[in-house]
């Protein structure tokens, strides 16, 4: 709990002002549409420096956008023959806490799960690491997971980490104890009694989250990151493994998550909160694309813009 004396809530006040009300249509912070909330930064960044994106596809789009910045995914290029060649970065796709502390830790401890989540999938293999694959060769598998890795190898020296946070509807692998990124494959799944024993849905909680995110931050941190931006993915849940409507199961997840974020920022001194999630799901037209589950890019554009704004050196 966080405890204000009357004093402290009439010094804010003060110092907010019209700011502590939510703005209407005719405050300064509602252009065109979006909502710009009020930013006061804990650090500042500057063009040039190093910035590695880890989360959902929100994440991918706001790579995209860092332009005056050295962003080492966007650097990826794909070994010959994966089937997944066409998609660049968003090979890094994470989407929940425990794939994205997990490749936290995997950028110090670069082999400890080197084989972990490789699977016989019909005539090949599919990597449960990595949303979307499709079976390909075992090789092939294994250099995108050492190309992946030689990536990730670079998180440690950057001088920012923006991660966006997407869901908590997390299949767990029990024969490895880890995380996936993607549901079993096929043959498990029809196959509850057998080899689909080895997985489980979990769908995670607020201290679920912090017990995977917390080691994590703190490795990276000892291994020499600087700062951390956490952001909350406005991309709603596509499909929901809990048995209910997935736009109530995504509002819980979704407050989870911010709930999540928070604790982090108040426990870690380097660690920023950007309101992406906030300035998207307040838009007063429609942010989607016609599947009503991306963000348009012109919307990404202007968030991004702004976090830029705020957090860049004058």
């Amino acid at each position: 709990m966080n405890r204000l004396s009357l004093a402290e809530v009439n010094a804010l006040r003060r110092i907010n002002k019209s700011l502590s009300r939510y703005p209407s249509d005719d405050d300064e912070r509602f252009v065109d549409g979006l909502i710009y909330p009020t930013i006061r930064p804990n650090f500042h960044i500057t063009p040039g420096e190093k910035v590695f994106t880890v989360g959902s596809c929100f994440a991918r789009n706001m790579e995209k956008q860092l332009g005056e910045y050295d962003v080492p995914t966007l650097r990826y290029v794909p070994p010959e023959g994966d089937s997944l060649s066409q998609r660049g970065s968003t090979v890094f796709n994470e989407y929940n806490p425990g794939t994205i502390a997990r490749r936290l830790l995997s950028a110090i401890h670069h082999d400890a799960e080197y084989e972990k989540g490789i699977i016989k999938e019909g005539t090949g293999y599919s990597d449960l690491y990595i949303t979307g694959s499709q079976p390909c060769a075992l090789e092939v598998v294994q250099k995108r997971r050492a190309l992946m890795g030689d990536i990730y190898k670079e998180l440690p020296g950057c001088d920012l980490l923006i991660i966006t946070l997407g869901l908590i509807e997390a299949w767990y692998d029990r024969e490895t104890g880890t995380y996936l990124n993607r549901a079993p494959a096929s043959g498990a799944m029809r196959d509850p009694e057998g080899v689909g024993q080895r997985f489980e849905m979990h769908v995670l909680n607020v201290q679920d989250c912090l017990d995977l995110l917390v080691p994590a931050f703190e490795s990276v941190f000892a291994a020499g990151l600087k700062r951390i931006m956490l952001t909350v993915s406005p991309v709603p849940l596509q499909f929901s493994f809990g048995g209910g409507d997935p736009v109530v199961a995504n509002s819980y997840s979704k407050a989870v998550l911010r709930c999540v974020a928070e604790k982090l920022v108040t426990d870690f001194e380097r660690v920023d909160y950007f309101p992406s999630y906030e300035m998207v799901t307040t838009y007063a037209g429609n942010p989607f694309i016609t599947d009503n589950v991306h963000v348009k890019p012109e919307v990404v554009a202007r968030v991004t813009r702004y976090m830029l704004d705020c957090y860049q050196k004058a």
